[in-house]
Protein backbone atom coordinates (compact mmCIF):
# COMPACT_ATOMS: atom_id res chain seq x y z
CA UNK A 1 0.00 0.00 0.00
CA UNK A 2 1.29 3.55 -0.76
CA UNK A 3 2.98 5.47 2.06
CA UNK A 4 0.38 8.26 2.10
CA UNK A 5 -2.94 6.81 1.04
CA UNK A 6 -6.17 8.52 0.04
CA UNK A 7 -9.17 6.19 -0.45
CA UNK A 8 -10.24 8.22 -3.51
CA UNK A 9 -7.00 9.46 -5.07
CA UNK A 10 -4.66 6.66 -4.05
CA UNK A 11 -1.03 7.51 -3.42
CA UNK A 12 -0.50 11.22 -2.74
CA UNK A 13 2.44 13.43 -1.87
CA UNK A 14 2.88 15.61 1.25
CA UNK A 15 2.15 18.77 -0.71
CA UNK A 16 -1.38 17.47 -1.30
CA UNK A 17 -2.11 17.10 2.41
CA UNK A 18 -4.22 19.48 4.46
CA UNK A 19 -2.75 18.77 7.88
CA UNK A 20 -5.34 20.56 10.04
CA UNK A 21 -9.10 20.58 10.42
CA UNK A 22 -9.72 23.97 11.95
CA UNK A 23 -13.49 23.55 12.21
CA UNK A 24 -12.86 21.08 15.05
CA UNK A 25 -11.03 23.68 17.11
CA UNK A 26 -12.80 24.75 20.28
CA UNK A 27 -10.03 26.77 21.93
CA UNK A 28 -9.19 30.33 21.02
CA UNK A 29 -5.54 29.77 20.24
CA UNK A 30 -3.41 29.15 17.19
CA UNK A 31 -2.98 25.38 17.45
CA UNK A 32 -5.53 23.44 15.44
CA UNK A 33 -6.62 19.78 15.55
CA UNK A 34 -4.46 17.62 13.31
CA UNK A 35 -6.71 15.65 10.96
CA UNK A 36 -4.90 15.06 7.66
CA UNK A 37 -7.09 15.14 4.55
CA UNK A 38 -6.52 15.10 0.81
CA UNK A 39 -6.56 18.57 -0.75
CA UNK A 40 -8.15 17.20 -3.91
CA UNK A 41 -11.11 15.28 -2.46
CA UNK A 42 -11.08 16.08 1.29
CA UNK A 43 -10.88 12.39 2.27
CA UNK A 44 -9.17 11.35 5.50
CA UNK A 45 -5.68 9.99 4.89
CA UNK A 46 -3.76 6.97 6.10
CA UNK A 47 0.00 7.03 6.66
CA UNK A 48 1.49 3.58 6.34
CA UNK A 49 5.00 4.30 7.58
CA UNK A 50 6.27 5.65 10.89
CA UNK A 51 8.65 8.57 10.83
CA UNK A 52 12.38 8.23 11.40
CA UNK A 53 14.46 10.89 13.12
CA UNK A 54 13.83 14.42 14.30
CA UNK A 55 13.29 15.89 17.73
CA UNK A 56 10.37 16.39 20.07
CA UNK A 57 9.90 18.57 23.13
CA UNK A 58 7.21 17.39 25.56
CA UNK A 59 5.62 20.08 27.73
CA UNK A 60 3.68 18.80 30.72
CA UNK A 61 2.17 20.73 33.62
CA UNK A 62 -1.08 21.51 35.35
CA UNK A 63 -3.86 23.59 33.83
CA UNK A 64 -2.65 27.17 33.48
CA UNK A 65 1.02 26.22 33.51
CA UNK A 66 1.56 27.58 30.02
CA UNK A 67 1.92 24.36 27.99
CA UNK A 68 -0.15 25.50 25.02
CA UNK A 69 1.16 29.07 25.07
CA UNK A 70 4.81 27.97 25.05
CA UNK A 71 4.08 25.37 22.36
CA UNK A 72 2.55 28.09 20.18
CA UNK A 73 5.61 30.30 20.77
CA UNK A 74 7.88 27.46 19.64
CA UNK A 75 5.62 26.95 16.63
CA UNK A 76 5.37 30.60 15.58
CA UNK A 77 8.95 31.71 16.11
CA UNK A 78 11.21 28.64 16.24
CA UNK A 79 10.11 26.30 13.47
CA UNK A 80 8.32 23.66 15.53
CA UNK A 81 4.97 22.11 14.67
CA UNK A 82 2.73 21.88 17.73
CA UNK A 83 0.60 18.96 18.81
CA UNK A 84 -1.78 20.03 21.57
CA UNK A 85 -3.55 17.42 23.69
CA UNK A 86 -6.88 19.26 23.66
CA UNK A 87 -6.76 19.38 19.87
CA UNK A 88 -5.75 15.71 19.69
CA UNK A 89 -8.77 14.76 21.77
CA UNK A 90 -11.03 16.77 19.48
CA UNK A 91 -9.63 14.93 16.45
CA UNK A 92 -10.10 11.62 18.24
CA UNK A 93 -13.73 12.39 19.10
CA UNK A 94 -14.46 13.34 15.51
CA UNK A 95 -12.62 10.38 13.98
CA UNK A 96 -14.29 7.77 16.17
CA UNK A 97 -17.58 9.59 16.83
CA UNK A 98 -17.27 9.46 20.63
CA UNK A 99 -17.97 12.06 23.28
CA UNK A 100 -15.59 10.98 26.04
CA UNK A 101 -11.85 10.52 25.68
CA UNK A 102 -9.40 9.08 28.20
CA UNK A 103 -6.23 11.03 27.50
CA UNK A 104 -4.13 8.17 28.95
CA UNK A 105 -5.71 5.36 26.95
CA UNK A 106 -3.75 3.24 24.46
CA UNK A 107 -6.06 4.53 21.73
CA UNK A 108 -5.27 8.13 22.56
CA UNK A 109 -1.54 7.47 22.59
CA UNK A 110 -1.93 5.79 19.20
CA UNK A 111 -3.66 8.96 17.96
CA UNK A 112 -0.75 11.09 19.17
CA UNK A 113 1.75 8.71 17.55
CA UNK A 114 -0.14 8.98 14.26
CA UNK A 115 -0.13 12.76 14.50
CA UNK A 116 3.62 12.72 15.13
CA UNK A 117 4.14 10.66 11.97
CA UNK A 118 2.09 13.07 9.84
CA UNK A 119 3.65 16.18 11.38
CA UNK A 120 7.11 14.78 10.74
CA UNK A 121 6.41 14.97 7.00
CA UNK A 122 6.54 18.76 7.34
CA UNK A 123 9.09 19.47 10.08
CA UNK A 124 11.78 17.65 12.02
CA UNK A 125 10.95 19.70 15.13
CA UNK A 126 7.83 18.87 17.13
CA UNK A 127 6.47 20.18 20.41
CA UNK A 128 3.84 18.15 22.27
CA UNK A 129 1.76 19.98 24.90
CA UNK A 130 0.35 17.12 26.95
CA UNK A 131 -0.08 16.17 30.61
CA UNK A 132 2.23 13.18 31.05
CA UNK A 133 2.14 11.32 34.34
CA UNK A 134 5.23 9.69 35.78
CA UNK A 135 3.86 6.20 35.19
CA UNK A 136 3.28 7.01 31.50
CA UNK A 137 6.71 8.35 30.61
CA UNK A 138 7.96 4.98 29.36
CA UNK A 139 4.91 4.65 27.09
CA UNK A 140 5.84 7.92 25.41
CA UNK A 141 9.52 7.00 25.29
CA UNK A 142 8.58 3.83 23.43
CA UNK A 143 6.79 5.89 20.77
CA UNK A 144 9.76 8.25 20.45
CA UNK A 145 12.42 5.52 20.43
CA UNK A 146 10.59 3.57 17.73
CA UNK A 147 10.84 6.69 15.59
CA UNK A 148 14.44 7.60 16.52
CA UNK A 149 13.24 10.93 17.86
CA UNK A 150 15.49 12.93 20.12
CA UNK A 151 13.28 13.86 23.07
CA UNK A 152 13.16 15.69 26.38
CA UNK A 153 10.37 16.00 28.93
CA UNK A 154 9.63 19.26 30.72
CA UNK A 155 7.19 20.17 33.46
CA UNK A 156 6.17 23.81 33.51
CA UNK A 157 5.50 24.51 37.16
CA UNK A 158 4.63 28.06 38.14
CA UNK A 159 3.50 28.73 41.68
CA UNK A 160 0.07 27.33 42.47
CA UNK A 161 -1.34 30.84 42.85
CA UNK A 162 0.06 31.82 39.46
CA UNK A 163 -1.52 28.79 37.77
CA UNK A 164 -4.90 29.61 39.33
CA UNK A 165 -4.63 33.24 38.25
CA UNK A 166 -3.75 32.27 34.68
CA UNK A 167 -6.74 29.95 34.46
CA UNK A 168 -9.05 32.72 35.66
CA UNK A 169 -7.75 35.34 33.26
CA UNK A 170 -6.87 33.41 30.10
CA UNK A 171 -9.16 33.77 27.10
CA UNK A 172 -8.18 30.69 25.09
CA UNK A 173 -10.89 28.54 26.69
CA UNK A 174 -14.57 29.37 26.84
CA UNK A 175 -14.87 28.35 30.50
CA UNK A 176 -12.65 28.83 33.54
CA UNK A 177 -10.94 25.61 34.59
CA UNK A 178 -12.23 24.50 38.01
CA UNK A 179 -9.56 24.95 40.66
CA UNK A 180 -9.76 21.32 41.79
CA UNK A 181 -8.27 20.25 38.43
CA UNK A 182 -5.42 22.72 38.84
CA UNK A 183 -4.73 21.38 42.33
CA UNK A 184 -5.06 17.75 41.23
CA UNK A 185 -2.44 17.95 38.50
CA UNK A 186 -0.26 20.41 40.37
CA UNK A 187 0.22 17.88 43.16
CA UNK A 188 0.37 14.88 40.84
CA UNK A 189 3.11 16.35 38.65
CA UNK A 190 5.55 17.09 41.42
CA UNK A 191 8.13 14.48 40.39
CA UNK A 192 11.56 15.15 38.97
CA UNK A 193 12.54 11.80 37.47
CA UNK A 194 13.79 11.98 33.88
CA UNK A 195 12.01 15.33 33.63
CA UNK A 196 13.25 18.91 33.72
CA UNK A 197 11.12 21.14 35.93
CA UNK A 198 10.89 24.82 34.99
CA UNK A 199 9.44 27.32 37.44
CA UNK A 200 7.96 29.82 35.00
CA UNK A 201 6.13 31.90 37.60
CA UNK A 202 8.09 35.00 36.64
CA UNK A 203 9.03 34.07 33.08
CA UNK A 204 7.26 35.34 30.00
CA UNK A 205 6.15 32.87 27.36
CA UNK A 206 9.11 33.88 25.19
CA UNK A 207 11.56 33.51 28.09
CA UNK A 208 10.20 30.06 28.91
CA UNK A 209 10.55 28.96 25.29
CA UNK A 210 14.11 30.28 25.15
CA UNK A 211 14.95 28.44 28.37
CA UNK A 212 13.76 25.19 26.79
CA UNK A 213 15.64 25.81 23.55
CA UNK A 214 18.84 26.62 25.38
CA UNK A 215 18.62 23.42 27.37
CA UNK A 216 17.48 21.18 24.53
CA UNK A 217 20.11 22.09 21.97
Amino acid sequence: MPEIYCPICGNIKPENIDLYKQVLRKQNFESSPIYPTCRKCNSALTLNKICNGGEIVVLSGTCGSGKSSVAIELMKNHGFIAIDSDCSMQSFRYKFNVKQVDYRSDEMLAEIANEIDFVRLFSNKIVLAQIVLKEDIDRYKKIFNERNLKYRFYILKPSYEKAVDRCQTRRCHANITPEYWIKYFYELLGFNDNVIVIDNSKLTIEETANRILLDFT
